[in-house]
């Protein structure tokens, strides 16, 4: 028996305030470490003047932006695990509700629940990293130029630097600057292109565009290390274009299947299965241009930003399931078409997004479980014996209340460090 309207609107609303009530759980989680969060916590205490010049911190490429937030929170006497959770699920919330506001979602509740039941954000809402909080500002950005081409002209200036504030998080916020840069390519040959000076203006917006791409290219010139990292020649000419699509396919196949594909690849032991998920990456590339060019969403400055974003991501060449953050809202907008304003759902989209709630829970009892119980943590969280180790020390340290124990490894006990100086 189909739900009504109105019993389905109550539905969503449940769903979506069991996710949140689920999720809000892992304030209690220890501090969750892996590199990029040590690299931030690095970071921060350089800016401090707790490392010094000669630290790898000091000529770490990593944007200050979120290091400078946690030397605010460090202030403030906040800077702890719950707060930035805390601060991590608002960043989700947020940034899914922007996304409707951006596009035509048919069920807002439902669509925000299914983001946060994304397996990608349950592990990185853990994680002191910038990158949910970069989606919010990116996205928030992205509405207010969308304002000004809609409205008033005068909304592209809080957009602009909030653009900025995107980029002092993740450098990747600058394809939001490609993105209005190729809108404002489309707006002009559907308004000139049968203005007879069409050739003329057409060189001219040619020309800026060009003039736009090379300031692109100055900026990272300062940020060598992601400059050479976008190259397919040089230091990371090992990564060849085939090799970091294959990267990318599989990340995006791993929003939509909700699952990381090396834990599944561990369980079923085949390496098949990662070409599974490369294939199903494929299909939802594919889904994310058919849909953009059928329902006209061209038309929009913001898909314009998301494939920029999605053509920045294609070149990169590493590996990493939190590049695909920014994209999952987007990712769950064109596969499911019951989101969408008109879609027309058939069975075997209402049976993938039945997996990907239950997968989405799956993900959910796991992080929670880590989040509440030391001895699963223990068991369970990193494939690394140093960090447990190291966790292990700082539990020992915790429930006797003394200062951890000494440890012969560097990097141990610099991770040793950090755990016993901020996880509280």
């Amino acid at each position: 028996m189909l739900l009504s309207p109105k019993n389905t609107r109550y539905a969503s609303i449940a769903l979506l305030v069991f996710v949140s009530v689920l999720l809000l759980l892992n304030v209690f989680t220890p501090l969750r470490i892996n590199t990029d969060v040590a690299r931030y916590l690095n970071i921060m205490e350089y800016l401090q003047g707790k490392l010094g010049a000669d630290s790898f911190a000091a000529t770490d490429f990593y944007p200050h932006g979120y290091p400078r937030l946690l030397s605010l929170l460090s202030a403030c006497g906040m800077l702890n695990v719950k707060v930035l959770v805390v601060i991590n699920m608002l960043s989700v919330l947020l940034a899914a509700y922007l996304f409707t506001q951006l596009f035509p979602v048919r069920n807002k509740h439902l669509f925000i629940a299914l983001v946060l039941l994304s397996f990608v954000n349950i592990k990185h809402i853990t994680l002191p990293v910038a990158d949910e909080l970069f989606t919010f500002v990116l996205l928030l950005a992205t509405l207010l130029a969308k304002k000004g081409f809609d409205r008033n002209y005068a909304w592209f200036l809080p957009a602009l630097l909030l653009a900025l504030l995107s980029m002092y998080l993740r450098t990747a916020g600058i394809e939001f600057f490609g993105g209005l840069l190729f809108y404002l390519v489309y707006l002009f040959v559907a308004r000139y292109k049968s203005h007879k000076y069409f050739r003329l203006i057409a060189s001219v917006t040619t020309l800026g565009v060009l003039a736009g791409l090379v300031m692109v290219i100055v900026v990272l010139q300062y940020k060598s290390s992601y400059l050479q990292q976008l190259m397919p020649e040089g230091p990371y000419a090992r990564h060849y274009i085939s090799k970091r699509l294959g990267y990318h396919f599989r990340e995006l196949g791993e929003v939509l299947v909700n699952l990381p594909s090396s834990q599944l690849a561990g369980r079923l032991h085949s390496n098949l299965v990662n070409y599974f998920f490369i294939m199903v990456g494929a299909l939802v590339l594919l889904r994310m241009v058919s849909v953009a060019a059928a329902g006209k969403l061209f038309k929009r400055v913001p898909v314009w930003v998301v494939l920029c974003y999605v053509a920045m991501v294609l070149l990169w060449p590493f590996y990493d399931t939190r590049f695909m953050i920014p994209l999952i809202p987007f990712v769950l907008y064109v596969v499911f078409p019951q989101l969408r304003e008109g879609g027309d759902a058939r069975y075997v989209h209402k049976g993938v997004m039945v997996l990907f709630v239950l997968t989405g829970f799956l993900s959910m009892a796991y992080s929670d479980a880590l989040s509440l119980s030391k001895n699963r943590f223990l068991k369970s969280y990193g494939n690394e014996p140093k960090l447990t180790r190291a966790y292990q020390l700082h539990f020992d340290k915790q429930n006797v209340g003394q200062q951890s124990a000494a440890h012969d490894d560097r990097d141990s006990l610099r991770m040793l460090y950090l755990l016993d100086t901020y996880d509280h």
